[in-house]
């Protein structure tokens, strides 16, 4: 039997690797995998939906089956967009930013970092852009590798120690400059944050108030001292901090009694 979980990976890969699970269930073994990409859910002989939402809403058992019935499946939420009765919301034409003359722009030119040729790309800035290319074809290299360190030398943005230990994108390149090549029009980006798969802590009780420093901003609320009560210069205060059910973070001071009396 084999577990495995395939939610991350592009995917040319995910395709011949559903070639060979395929190949361990012609010789008799079970392949069990965690996915929701289309061609693998397509390619399942069995298929097992839980939900019907996350969190709270989800836990409950909303199919098992084969896959024909699965296609029919009325409970089911996904099934109607994988047998084509339902489509996903997608932009219209009429709907699309345009690009223009006009259009500000971010310029590489003269990348050759890793396998690129003296590329120089022109990436238009206020919409969104797709970097597309078969695995390998050096899409991460122009932005994550060449993009984001040269913004990162332009803007001379100055990331904390910490961060730019748990964010691979935000180091300082060790690259000769000329592998990078140069960036005009950087002058029209404000910041740049780069957003990754990676955990945003090092450790798993990290949450979102982590990252966006709120922890900084009650340490200095907590060091400020208590105002002094009449017999004492100062006044010991401690402050708990605890999560509601709505995941509300409170505080609660506790002053020395003897001065003055504060919760």
């Amino acid at each position: 039997m084999y577990l495995m979980s395939l939610q991350q990976g592009c995917t040319n890969r995910k395709t011949i690797l559903l070639g060979k699970l395929k190949s361990l269930t012609a010789s008799g073994n079970t392949v069990i995998a965690v996915e929701h990409d289309t061609n693998v859910m397509l390619g399942a002989d069995y298929i097992v939906e839980l939900g019907p939402a996350a969190g709270k809403q989800g836990g409950h058992l909303i199919f098992q089956g084969n896959l024909e019935d699965y296609l029919r499946s009325e409970s089911s939420g996904i099934s109607p967009y994988l047998s084509g009765k339902k489509l996903l919301p997608y932009k219209k034409p009429e709907q699309r930013r345009t690009v223009s003359e006009q259009t500000p722009t971010l310029t590489i030119r003269n990348a050759n970092l890793h396998n690129l040729k003296d590329v120089t790309a022109t990436i238009p800035l206020g919409v969104m852009v797709g970097i597309a290319g078969v695995s390998g074809s050096g899409k991460s290299t122009l932005i994550s590798d060449t993009l984001v360190p040269l913004l990162k030398h332009y803007l001379n943005t100055e990331q904390d120690e910490e961060l730019e230990e748990e964010d691979e994108l935000l180091y300082k390149p060790s690259s000769a400059p000329h592998e990078l090549g140069t960036l005009e029009g950087w002058q029209s980006i404000e910041k740049c944050v780069v957003v990754t798969q990676e955990p945003i802590g090092r450790f798993k009780m990290s949450m979102p108030i982590t990252y966006v420093g709120i922890w900084d901003k009650i340490r200095m609320n907590a060091a400020k001292p208590a105002k002094p009560g009449p017999k004492t210069d100062y006044v010991q205060k401690e402050i708990f901090y605890t999560w509601n059910q709505m995941n509300i973070l409170t505080m609660e001071w506790a002053i020395d009694p003897e001065t003055e009396t504060n919760k």
